[in-house]
């Protein structure tokens, strides 16, 4: 079973509803006072996991733009160095695919055959 952001609150048996997958893309977050620079560290159909210094809190409505798109959210968790961010609506299949293609690729070449399979896991919410 999951939340509205994809986190699973089943346990570590359970499958995520939307899997993530690990990024690492360059984004602009925007509120109605401040811009802010963040690294996208993970991605869903449903929202994103963001990093960096001075994000915004939880409860601010935000404009996300990374990799050519611009997506609406409202920052669901935050910790300072990251957050979670809710889609109002979900990336256009091509945003997603572009995202993927854009993001996971740096990542995928550092990756060891083992580390790609535990980060696969990982995604299917399959690890602990």
């Amino acid at each position: 079973m999951t939340g509205k952001f994809g986190k699973r609150i089943d346990g570590p048996a359970g499958r995520r509803q939307n899997p993530r997958e690990e990024l690492a893309l360059e984004a602009l977050v925007e509120t109605v006072g401040a811009r802010h620079s963040a690294a996208m560290l993970d991605l869903s159909q449903t929202g994103a996991r963001l990093g960096g210094n001075d994000l915004p809190a939880a409860g601010d409505e935000m404009l996300l733009r990374v990799a050519g798109a611009a997506l609406m959210g409202e920052v669901v968790w935050s910790t300072g160095e990251e957050c979670g961010v809710r889609f109002d609506e979900p990336p256009t299949a091509g945003e997603l695919q572009a995202l993927r293609r854009e993001g996971g690729a740096d990542i995928a070449r550092r990756l060891t055959p083992d580390e790609r399979r535990a980060a696969e896991d990982w995604r299917h919410g399959l690890a602990r």
